[in-house]
């Protein structure tokens, strides 16, 4: 909690010196420029929790790079195709040791392209919220806090609970920077992506069967539902706009 509240501190106050800047237009729900990339603090924390839980090195070593690519991503646009791919083989790496860690047999990998996908797309999809006050960091503490209770039930490795607790406490302490009505920081890509991918990561790495699958990512239905809405009134708004 005091890594995201930290994080986002850090970046209130010196963020625009190093261009970290996010300027509103017509389809923002803010109003002229604010800091974003204040997610680093919730990689911190997700970094020194694997650290500690000694969670497989391509897990948090692929979440941490594609973490840090966004950071850049932040500064500068990088293509939607390179991110794209740089995401999907993060994700590849990702599942790789993911599974080597948890001694699963030979036919989980055949599923590779399918989590891939399902990786990259959840890390997309948290991408997408970040722009609305609150939400990234409110969908992180119901998603991570769902996650662990879930886990705490089903007798799961501890460290995937010890994980998510971080992470939705994480959340948490980012939050006071980023729910008024005018927020002081967003999470920017290096969190909002970030928190993707550990999500999605913890759901295959949670999942033993397709209904663990659905009730793991059933976590996130009403926040997609919410998002779905507001996607469809911002394309309203822009065909009125555009005639």
């Amino acid at each position: 909690m005091f890594l995201g509240g930290a994080g986002a501190w850090l970046v209130v106050r010196w963020g625009s010196g190093f261009g970290l800047l996010d300027k509103a237009n017509h389809r923002s729900s803010h109003r002229g420029v604010v800091p974003k990339g204040g997610g680093i603090g919730i990689l911190a924390a997700f970094l020194l929790a694997s650290w500690v839980l000694r969670l497989p090195v391509l897990f948090w070593v692929c979440a941490g790079l594609i973490s840090l690519l966004s950071l850049y991503g932040d500064r500068r646009e990088i293509l939607p195709k390179v991110r794209l791919g740089i995401q999907l083989l993060g994700s590849i790496g990702l599942l790789f040791g993911l599974f080597y860690w948890e001694g699963r047999g030979w036919p989980v990998y055949l599923l590779i392209p399918f989590f891939a996908v399902f990786i990259a797309g959840t890390a997309n999809y948290y991408n997408f919220m970040d722009g609305v006050n609150g939400i990234a960091g409110i969908t992180g503490v119901v998603g991570f806090g769902l996650v662990a209770w879930f886990a705490a039930l089903s007798g799961s490795p501890s460290p995937f609970l010890i994980l998510a607790v971080c992470m939705g406490l994480a959340c948490m302490g980012f939050l006071p920077f980023n729910m008024q009505k005018n927020a002081r920081v967003f999470m920017g890509d290096v969190g909002s992506v970030l928190l993707g991918f550990v999500y999605a990561g913890l759901v295959v790495g949670l999942s033993y069967s397709l209904n663990d699958f659905m009730v793991l990512c059933a976590f996130l239905f009403p926040f997609y539902a919410d998002e779905l809405t507001t996607l469809g009134f911002r394309i309203w708004d822009d065909s009125l706009r555009n005639g």
